[in-house]
């Protein structure tokens, strides 16, 4: 009924405004008469068409403003509203400006309306009592300029106002109070502000409310009603139907009006209760037709556990492993015969429901529905409904059902309940007098028939007490090539057959306090699945598929109550078997699971303690000393922990025993096996050995000869995860997790941790020498190792890696860590960063495996690490020390790692800082002082021995090409004493050095160095003279013959 309230509002203030602004200047010519009053009483009768009752003081003033004070003043009721006053006012007080009058202009300097109290009805026809005086403004509207006059007003004010609402058709009523109303300089046609602030109170339902509304007006001049703009509302809403604890509600928009349409929109709407924030866009119809609403409504994501622990501290959502977050979003159409909310979209927790849903009829609701679900986990809530007390059939509220009514469609990815996951489900539902029938289903190609029905029927007993029976059947009939869910990648299983499954509870009494658990002394289920000759295809990626021809496969697990367990529990049979036969890759396959299933009637609880599953496989794929695996375990089953499980699980092969657990889940199209494994100890060189016939020579001999492997897993037809996994290599320890996609060849997405790894350990171990090798003094060549091409095309890789240690070639990196990824031969090691002694390494490898050659791009930078520590691992000696910067971009491509290092190309670049060296001395011993001698010449032999020389700042660049290291700038400044400057080159692939050093002294002749011969020992020509060996020996701590520390490094 508040539709068309403002409008009324408005145009009665105006039409308050012109009455008022006429009635002054008329009173001004008779203020001394007698009749001044009654005729002002006579003429607001006129005008209005509505008895007025002038209790209070009159005064009129005309110099030097015209100024009219009314106090308690009332307008009656319109005829059939009853005989108490419509509009009662305690003071009105209006100021008219008196020289703008002689340019016909009528300028009011403020309207101010004091007490206020006003009556709006809506009697039983839907006529309102204001409705008669608005119409007859309406038809005078085109007078409202006042024959040429112009209309202005300074301000209006409205205080301590009060507004009752009587909607007689709904049979109740609301109330504003204390309405507060400000404007600014009215003008016609020009926008004025204005902010109203009132109280709203619903005595039915005890809901209260304060009220702010603010924005601008523009009243017109051709009689058109007024035009809001930039105006919002906003409103506090507290009250009995709120909860003790909760705040009160707010509520925040802007409002826009189409008066022409009738039509009110809310815009950016903001709003919050119970905890909740809400926003969205509200829209009218025409509100003269009646009530219709519709917009969008966002609820932004809340907590539902706090919301319950809050306002329902009884229930035990602490034991809930879940309600931690919600939110909805909707379209919303409201009318008078039910509401809609269509696009709706309803999360909580991963749960995400969309779809609409709507009813009809507010007092006995018919629902309609289209729905649409990812996986729920009904175990995750099942705590909520868990109140310490046996279920009884009062708690289910059969009655409740029973009076549903409606239908619809549901569609969801998953459901789970109990531990069992169903998926892909397509259900209608219907209520109706008869009861709730479901009906479920999926069409897929390549089954003759799919289909599922669930029929439950609530009634009532002859004593009152409601009854309940459910059928439940779900059949499959396959095609000639087989059931369309077993052909899949990479496992394709064809054959014909069929699948059945049944649930049964014949008709029985559930009295209110009856216990709920009894309903399986009557429960009865059946599953078979039968396949007759067919093919099963395994795919490989590259590689011929693997094929299995079997002439039957069967599988069933029956369930029956057999009524011999003892006193308050439920037994049954349960057998279940899978034979396969084949003369293929694999032979046979035998599995058999036998025991007993309890049922609890003192707690809602199936189990099975103990059921043997033992078997046994035969494949000529395995080693034909290793050709048998084997298995067994006992599973359990617990229906109060949601839990089916193979405990105590074994399975030989390979020399290699594995232990561990499982949990079967999931539907028949969708299954999936979680668990965990525990290799505790095995031999990879002795596993490499029986599957592919070879020794593998390592450097270590011990390496490869202890591994063990833990972890949680869960694999389903497209693929594994391995969780908690953790490992041991030869004591290097490993932890992570891996997720594998598709087989045979699966895309191994991970995150692994791994302690020190020396990879050194691994490596092919250096051919030994011949004593010819020996005589000549030559190292042996080792042969060139081939790139593992074929390896690194199948690797499919995306992960994170990170080494507590990392070792290779004798460098020793700490926190290393990197992302890896490869695929289809593309190989990435990016933002690899780690600690080098003191400072930081980061480093990105980039390579393509193609049939004949690798190709690798590898950038490095090395900051800020200390020289002296890595010297002393490399070569256990700290030749050179100093904060040292390291820069390298290469690229290479090769078959073997020699076409590698043959084929180097890029940059390299060194940076030292406040560095020293010192290349000789290490062997000598520390000669005592010659006191002698004299204690400087003593001193001198202590620093020929000690001495290091200290230098600033050493930098060198190279330019790599085919291996060979072309040194381009070299310098290295220790001031005043030295700086040297060097060019030349180096080969890894020749194993040779080609590189001069011109050394420049304060007061000494320069030095150059020439460095020839071998890399690894090369030759040193140091110019003679006694001052230059002095310079070398004192300054530059150079041998003359070969470096040592070269061949300590190489």
């Amino acid at each position: 009924m508040l539709r068309r309230l403002p409008r009324i509002l408005v145009e009665c203030l105006v039409a308050l405004v012109l009455v008022c602004t006429g009635l002054l200047l008329w009173a001004s010519y008779y203020i001394d008469t007698g009749e001044f009053r009654a005729r002002f009483t006579e003429t607001m009768e006129t005008v209005l068409g509505r008895s007025v009752t002038l209790k209070g003081d009159l005064d009129i003033a005309i110099w030097p403003r015209l100024a009219l004070t009314v106090e308690d003043l009332g307008i009656g009721e319109a005829p059939g509203f009853g005989d108490g006053p419509a509009a009662h006012f305690n003071d009105i007080e209006i100021s008219v400006r008196i020289l703008p009058l002689l340019s016909h202009h009528v300028e009011v300097e403020f309207l101010e309306l004091k007490g206020l109290k006003g009556v709006v009805v809506r009697n039983g026809q839907g006529v309102f009592n204001w409705q008669s005086l608005v119409e007859r403004g309406g038809q005078g509207g085109e007078g409202a300029t006042m024959d040429g006059w112009t209309f202005a007003v300074n301000s209006v004010e409205i205080t301590d106002a009060e507004l009752l609402f009587r909607d007689e058709m709904a049979a109740t009523e609301y109330k504003l109070s204390g309405i507060d109303i400000h404007t600014g300089n009215v003008t016609l046609g020009e926008d004025v502000p204005f902010s109203l602030s009132s109280g709203f109170s619903w005595a039915d339902q005890g809901i209260k409310a304060d009220l702010v509304l603010k924005g601008m007006i523009r009243v017109m001049d051709d009689g058109t009603p007024p035009v809001f703009s930039r105006t919002t509302v906003q409103a506090k809403v507290y009250g009995d139907f709120l909860p003790k604890k909760a705040a009160p509600g707010e509520f925040i928009a802007a409002v826009d009006l189409d008066w022409d349409k009738r039509i009110v929109t809310f815009e950016d709407i903001r709003a919050s209760l119970f905890g909740l924030r809400a926003e969205g866009d509200v829209t009218s119809g025409d509100l003269d037709k009646g009530l219709d609403f519709r917009g969008h409504i966002t609820v932004h994501p809340f907590v539902p556990r706090d919301l319950i622990a809050l306002y329902a501290p009884d229930m035990p959502v602490k034991d809930v492993d879940g309600l931690r977050s919600s939110a909805v979003a909707s379209f919303v159409h409201v009318t008078e015969e039910g509401a809609r909310f269509d696009n709706l979209i309803l999360t909580l927790d991963d749960i995400t429901v969309r779809g609409r849903c709507a009813f009809t009829g507010w007092t006995r609701p018919v629902l309609d529905f289209d729905l649409r679900g990812n996986t729920l986990d009904l175990d995750r809530y099942l705590p909520l409904f868990r109140t310490g007390t046996p279920f009884i059939w009062d708690d289910f509220g059969l009655p409740f059902f029973r009076a549903l009514r409606g239908g619809g469609t549901a569609r969801a990815d998953g459901f789970k309940v109990l531990d069992t996951l169903i998926s892909d489900i397509r259900l209608k539902v219907a209520a109706t007098d008869k009861g709730i029938a479901f009906d479920a289903g999926a069409i897929r190609e390549g089954m003759a028939s799919l289909g599922g029905t669930m029929d439950v029927a609530i009634g009532t007993d002859k004593a009152g007490d409601p009854t309940l029976a459910l059928s439940a059947v779900v059949d499959a009939e396959s095609q000639r090539r087989g059931f369309a869910f077993l052909h899949r990648d990479p496992l394709d299983v064809g054959g014909s057959g069929t699948l059945h499954l049944e649930v049964s509870v014949p008709k029985m009494a559930c009295p209110p306090d009856a216990r709920s658990i009894y309903i399986l002394q009557h429960l009865d289920g059946l599953a078979r699945l039968s396949l007759g000759g067919g093919k099963a295809v395994l795919k490989r990626d590259k590689a011929e598929p693997l094929s299995l021809d079997y002439t039957r496969a069967d599988l069933e697990v029956k369930v029956r109550p057999d009524g011999n367990g003892a006193k308050g529990v439920w037994n049954s049979t349960v057998s279940a078997g899978i034979k396969l036969r084949t003369g293929g890759d694999l032979e046979s396959l035998n599995g058999t699971a036998d025991g007993v299933l309890s049922a609890g009637i003192d707690e809602l609880r199936a189990q099975s303690r103990g059921m043997a599953v033992s078997g046994y496989l035969t494949s000529p794929r395995l080693p034909k000393d290793a050709r048998r695996l084997t298995f067994g375990g006992t599973v359990a089953f617990d229906t109060a922990k949601g839990a089916a499980s193979l405990t105590d699980g074994v399975f030989q092969v390979l020399e290699t025993t594995l232990k561990g657990d499982a949990r079967l889940a999931g539907s028949a199209g969708k299954r999936r096996v979680e668990g965990a494994f525990d290799v505790a100890q095995a031999d990879p060189k002795r596993i490499i050995y029986l599957l592919t016939g070879e020794n593998l020579r390592t450097r270590d001999g011990d390496a490869l000869r202890k591994a063990a492997l833990a972890a949680r897993y869960e694999a389903d037809g497209n693929g594994f995860t391995l969780s908690d996994l953790s490992g041991e290599l030869d004591g290097t320890t490993v932890k992570g997790h891996v997720v594998g996609t598709g087989y045979p060849n699966p895309l191994l997405a991970f995150s692994l941790a791994s302690g020190p790894l020396n990879l050194d350990r691994y490596l092919t171990p250096a051919p030994a020498p011949s004593l010819s090798d020996v005589r000549a003094g030559r190292v042996p060549e080792s042969t060139p190792a081939k790139m593992p091409l074929e390896f690194l095309r199948a690797l499919k890789l995306n992960g994170k890696v990170l080494f507590q240690e990392f070792t290779l070639a004798r460098v020793r990196c700490e926190s290393l860590e990197g992302f890896v990824r490869a695929n289809e031969g593309i190989i990435h090691l990016s933002r690899m960063q780690g600690k080098l002694h003191g400072g930081t390494l980061k480093a990105g490898l980039e390579g393509q495996a193609g049939l004949d050659a690798l190709d690798l791009h590898l950038t490095l930078d090395v900051d800020k690490m200390q020289a002296g520590p890595f010297m002393l691992e490399m070569a256990e000696r700290e030749y050179l020390r100093g904060e040292t910067d390291i820069k390298a971009d290469l690229h290479s491509v090769g078959r073997t790692d020699d076409d590698i290092l043959a084929n180097l190309d890029g940059t390299a670049s060194v940076r030292i800082t406040n560095g020293s060296f010192k290349f000789t001395g290490w062997d000598l011993p520390v000669r005592p002082v010659d006191e002698g001698r004299g204690a400087q010449i003593g001193a001198e032999q202590q620093r020929r021995t000690n001495g290091r020389t200290v230098f600033r700042r050493s930098s060198s660049d190279a330019t790599v090409e085919k291996g060979v290291f072309r040194i381009d700038n070299f310098r290295l400044e220790a001031p005043p004493v030295l700086q040297a400057y060097g060019e030349g080159n180096f080969s890894l692939p020749a194993n040779t050095i080609d590189l001069s050093i011109r050394n420049d002294f304060v007061a000494v002749p320069s030095v150059t160095l020439h460095l020839t011969g071998k890399l690894t020992d090369p030759k040193v020509e140091v110019p003679t003279g006694r001052i230059v060996n002095d310079t070398v020996l004192n300054i530059l701590s150079l041998p003359k013959k070969s470096f040592e520390f070269l061949r300590d490094l190489f």
